[in-house]
């Protein structure tokens, strides 16, 4: 579990004691597709992150209607807040698809965080990281429009599938339509008719059940208005940063 641990970039700068006391005490957990780890009404809940797979963090509305607030990948961490006894918006977190997950006491990650500045800094960083992504979300569900909004989430998502590894060598999204809908908050079939256009116009393939592969990213820049970087290893015939 140690060695598991030192490999997550958010626990890197931490010494070998360290890891080798947080992993005696660390649980780890797989979880199956659809599964629920933690609820809204859930209180005193430990941290966690993520091993493997992908997890929603989700709001639900006055009206019962859930909504896709950010979503967590391999090496993201949760649970800052709640180690530093702060008051955190509640929240439900599911597994998408199958996923791993290691609980640590809070305790434990409060102590590390006051104790070990370049800790603190990588789960500040990654924490602004995910509030930027969270600004530019919210900015799209205001005021853009479907075709708008759907681009917006593929770039997006795009961007956290690379930065996961998923394995793939070229931008793709591997998600359902339903949940990219959860996501920007439109309608599933707004998704799937749009997705669809998308994928008339080249600027999309959907010939992969489960995966919208992106052909032109200059074209899904425009529609969203935002002009996102991508690295270079993904695949160079999509020029991504020109």
């Amino acid at each position: 579990m140690a060695s598991v641990l030192s490999n997550l970039r958010c626990f890197r700068s931490l010494s070998s004691d360290v890891c080798d006391d947080i992993a005696s005490q660390a649980k780890q957990q797989d979880l199956p597709a659809g599964s629920t780890i933690i609820n809204e009404s859930d209180r005193e809940i430990d941290c966690f992150v993520v091993l493997d797979g992908r997890l929603a963090v989700s709001k639900s509305s006055l009206g019962g209607h859930e909504l896709t607030v950010d979503l967590l990948y391999t090496g993201d961490f949760f649970g800052l807040g709640m180690a530093l006894g702060w008051e955190v918006s509640p929240v439900r977190i599911s597994a998408q698809v199958k996923s791993s997950i290691i609980w640590i006491p809070r305790d434990l990650i409060a102590v590390s965080f006051r104790t070990n500045f370049r800790f603190a800094q990588e789960l500040l960083r990654d924490v602004f990281n995910r509030l930027d992504r969270s600004y530019e979300s919210s900015k799209s569900l205001a005021h853009d429009n479907a075709i708008s909004k759907v681009a917006h989430s593929l770039l997006v998502l795009a961007q956290q599938f690379e930065q996961s590894n998923c394995g793939c060598g070229y931008l793709s999204v591997c998600m359902t339509r339903e949940q990219i809908a959860d996501f920007i908050g439109c309608a599933r079939e707004t998704v799937t008719r749009v997705v669809q256009d998308l994928s008339k116009d080249k600027i999309v393939d959907l010939s992969t059940r489960g995966k919208i592969k992106i052909i032109d990213i200059n074209a899904l820049r425009l529609m969203s208005g935002w002009d996102i970087e991508f690295s270079r290893n993904a695949d160079p015939k999509l020029n991504l940063n020109n």
